[in-house]
């Protein structure tokens, strides 16, 4: 025990060292955790949005399909492959193994329906020669696969596919032409592919409708496009860019949002990667989303450490550092605790006592690394650390001595209380600095004012980040202001929180009207109450959407207003309600009407006139003809347009019965604005012969450039002059 005693000083200083060791090594090792669990749920948020753009760009592909049915009812299997060359998501997702058209065929008209397959043999001949679908089990509709793009020896398997026979498929197919919005149905795996598969509905109806109602829906039905999404390719590309992260997932659905019983049971794993450990419980982290109509929950898992290899050495390194320290720092107290102490004398002079122990105050000052000045009670400096004198100080003298004010009289003043102050100051090496001014007053024992100690705190840095802050909020408040748009937030119930915007200012609306109200309290928008709902539902399930339109009255002005959102949540993940930016389309829905308005004059006029009228885009596709050509020629409308004009216009001489070249193609091949009037014969599709007159000039727009080529003629059979005595027409 005794000999213990004479080492407490160099126990006790290694155990304190270690415990700061043991400290340091504690707040590291946390700080590194943190910051990979930040990274990790980084990667998480990516990975989500990674899933959810990858639905919805294949949602706004089969958007795509959906205007061009309504444009036009009836698309040929080489348009409907044109079409699909447009679309971006097999170009993204490898998941997505082809796009396609579902069209509904009674069972008694199936021979006729594969007939009119297997005889069009103007697109992909080697699959729709063998067009083919099973028979049905019982006199039902059938869901049958009529178009597909790309269309290959693997996605040929599909083509005449009766999606009605799963139950699966045509759960969905029912749930997506019922709601009218996209669907995804559940896993399906067969023979027509070796994984399984995912396939997303939109219904097609056959014209837009503003008032829209089951029976509406079901009786404008035309079928529905959909997406052929295989499982494992399309999670494969989401699980490499896990991988890279350090990170293993799992994917969970959970079945339709309208389901209305679920249990976990019901759950099933639609995919998980190799190195997901299921039975481990620590580290996992849960992401519900809701898309497309199913719930999905993702579980993420860490397959990584947290700590890399360079953190470990790092940590290891401070450990054999702080053991070392530590132990020469005990060493060197405990040998100085064993040398003899000097026996102070009373002689000594208590001057140079006071001194030393002024010294350790001393260089604790002078290692302060902001400006530090001491004044007595008559304002002269009586101290100054290192730093002032570097700074402050002038060329020629010393700051000591001095009862002039460095940075603001406020330092002469007899101080009751502490200030601060902010100031700007020119320094010894003439560089402009801003500063930080503490000042506070020094008091004795009996709480007398002394003197003023003033610290300087060097700003510059902060002070010149605040201001480049407080530029771009300006300058993104003036953007915001000079704006067309106008900006919006929403709280959780959809009350508006905050707008702003040039919007208001050009229509001198008062942006206060919009706080507190719901979109839809502000008027009906001329829209109907099923298509409010629907807008809510997607608010309900926190979806994003965009180009939203509605019609309101503001300051007695009929507006048409297209708005956009996304959801915003907090960084625990709770949803805080929708931020987004809103459009003023009035000029643009305006001008889209009177350009509607202006086509179906010029329709109802080309219709009108006597004469037969065809017009043609640059490559000689027929892109109108009125009901006069279309009876000489005898082609329906529908049928002609797209088709090259030769092949569905033919003249010849009237003389020498020889082809003629066309009007309209040497139109578009001279340099002369059109050709003159001649007679010829026009054989027709039925085989009828007409003696006719024709003409055609090119068509072109304001700047002179050619759009393409019309062609004019008429049917001069029955004039009884000498051409049609010495022709015998």
């Amino acid at each position: 025990m005794f000999k213990l005693k004479k080492y407490t000083v160099f126990i006790v200083t290694l155990l304190l060292g270690l415990l700061l060791t043991a400290a340091s090594i504690s707040l590291y090792y946390w700080q590194a955790i943190n910051l990979a669990n930040g990274r990790w749920q980084q990667s998480q948020d990516q990975l989500l949005d990674q899933f959810r753009t990858q639905l919805l760009l294949a949602q706004s592909d089969l958007q795509l399909i959906q205007a061009a049915f309504i444009a036009q009812n009836q698309l040929s299997p080489e348009q409907f492959n044109q079409l699909q060359l447009q679309s971006q998501s097999r170009k993204i997702s490898a998941g997505v193994l082809a796009m396609g058209f579902v069209r509904p065929v009674s069972a008694d008209f199936l021979s006729q329906y594969i007939e009119q397959n297997r005889s069009d043999t103007r697109f992909a001949t080697e699959f729709y020669s063998v067009f083919d679908v099973a028979s049905p089990q019982q006199k039902e509709a059938l869901q049958i696969v009529d178009m597909l793009s790309p269309l290959n020896s693997t996605t040929a398997q599909w083509l005449g596919f009766n999606l009605a026979h799963n139950a699966a498929f045509k759960r969905a197919l029912e749930r997506a032409k019922s709601s009218g919005q996209p669907w995804m149905s559940d896993g399906f795996t067969a023979s027509l592919v070796r994984t399984e598969s995912l396939v997303i509905y939109l219904p097609i109806y056959r014209s837009l409708f503003n008032s829209s109602t089951p029976a509406l829906r079901s009786s404008n039905y035309l079928g529905s496009a959909i997406v052929l999404l295989q499982t494992k390719p399309f999670f494969a590309a989401l699980d490499r860019l896990a991988a890279a992260a350090g990170l293993a997932f799992r994917v969970v659905d959970h079945g339709a949002i309208d389901a209305v019983a679920r249990s976990a049971a019901a759950a099933k794993i639609r995919y998980s990667s190799s190195n997901f450990q299921p039975d481990a419980s620590s580290g996992l982290m849960l992401a519900p989303l809701n898309v497309l109509g199913r719930q999905w929950r993702f579980e993420f898992q860490p397959i990584a450490s947290a700590l890399s290899l360079q953190q470990m050495q790092f940590m290891a390194w401070l450990a054999v550092l702080g053991l070392a320290f530590s132990l020469l720092l005990a060493s060197l107290l405990q040998r100085r605790n064993r040398l003899p102490q000097p026996v102070l004398d009373d002689n000594v002079d208590k001057q140079n006592l006071r001194l030393i122990q002024e010294l350790p105050t001393r260089t604790l000052l002078e290692a302060v690394s902001d400006p530090l000045i001491l004044r007595d009670a008559r304002g002269q400096i009586t101290y100054a650390n290192a730093v002032a004198e570097l700074r402050l100080g002038q060329h020629d003298r010393s700051l000591l001595g001095s009862i002039e004010a460095v940075f603001d009289a406020a330092e002469l003043g007899r101080l009751s209380m502490p200030q601060q102050l902010m100031v700007s100051h020119i320094d010894r090496d003439e560089q402009m600095r801003q500063y930080e001014l503490m000042l506070k007053p020094l008091r004795d024992d009996r709480l007398q004012w002394i003197g003023t100690v003033m610290q300087a705190r060097d700003i510059s840095a902060s002070a010149a980040t605040i201001k480049s802050l407080r530029e771009q909020v300006e300058r993104l408040s003036m953007m915001v202001e000079i704006s067309n748009d106008w900006f919006w937030e929403q709280d959780p119930e959809g009350r508006f929180t905050a707008v702003s915007g040039g919007f208001f200012t050009d229509l001198d609306i008062n942006p206060a009207l919009f706080i507190g109200k719901c979109r839809w309290e502000l008027g009906h928008g001329g829209l109907s109450a099923a298509q409010w709902a629907a807008h809510r539902a997607v608010l309900a399930s926190q979806q994003a959407y965009r180009d939203f339109e509605y019609q309101t009255e503001l300051n007695q002005q009929a507006l048409h207003l297209s708005v956009s959102g996304r959801p915003v949540f907090d960084h625990n993940g709770e949803f805080i309600g929708y931020r987004g930016v809103g459009r003023n389309v009035t000029a643009i829905r305006l001008a889209q009407a009177a350009l509607l308005a202006e086509q179906q004059r010029a329709q109802a006029t080309l219709a009108s006139i006597v004469d037969g009228v065809v017009t043609t885009d640059l490559n000689g596709r027929i892109y109108y003809l009125n009901p006069v050509a279309s009876a000489l020629l005898g082609w329906e409308p529908e049928m002609a347009q797209g088709q090259y004009l030769s092949s569905v216009y033919q003249t010849i001489d009237a003389k020498t019965r020889l082809p003629l070249a066309g009007l309209a193609a040497l139109a578009l091949q001279n340099s002369a604005s059109g050709h003159g009037a001649r007679r010829s014969i026009l054989l027709n599709k039925l085989g009828l012969h007409f003696y006719i007159e024709e003409s055609a000039a090119r068509i072109r727009d304001d700047a002179h450039g050619t759009l393409g080529a019309v062609l004019v003629f008429r049917d001069i059979s029955n004039w009884q002059d000498e051409e049609a005595s010495v022709f015998g027409f």
